[in-house]
């Protein structure tokens, strides 16, 4: 007789499951591969994957910035991002695959509304 894996059961509402699902087919995975990985990931950390914190009921800017991912502060995160951002964009200029960009100049009246002001 063949040995079946043991299987855990859990019970979801269907607004619950059907967003969870999105969520796994937006990643390229079905729910079951999803609650596969999130159990692997507790197991090497030993505990939840992630940080578990109560939601703010009030999330001011200063308040956002200030929370974690993984760790690591938003604004940190933000940070990083943006010198990535602007390291990238000075490569693709040094590269000649992008121009500088120039600051917009004010333009020039049209020609006629020059004559009419004369």
């Amino acid at each position: 007789m063949a040995q079946t894996n043991p299987e855990i059961r859990l019970r979801l509402d269907r607004e619950e499951r059907t967003l969870f699902e999105q969520v796994a087919n937006r990643v390229g995975m079905n729910a079951n591969e999803m609650v596969k990985v999130f159990i692997k990931r507790s197991i090497a950390a030993g505990g939840f994957p992630f940080e578990m914190r109560a939601p703010a009921n009030d999330v001011t800017p200063a308040g956002e910035r200030s929370m974690l991912i993984h760790g690591v502060s938003v604004a940190h995160i933000a940070d990083v991002a943006q010198q990535a951002a602007l390291a990238a964009h000075a490569s693709h200029i040094e590269a000649g695959r992008i121009q500088p960009s120039v600051p917009d100049r004010p333009r020039a009246a049209p020609a006629e509304s020059r004559r009419a002001h004369r």
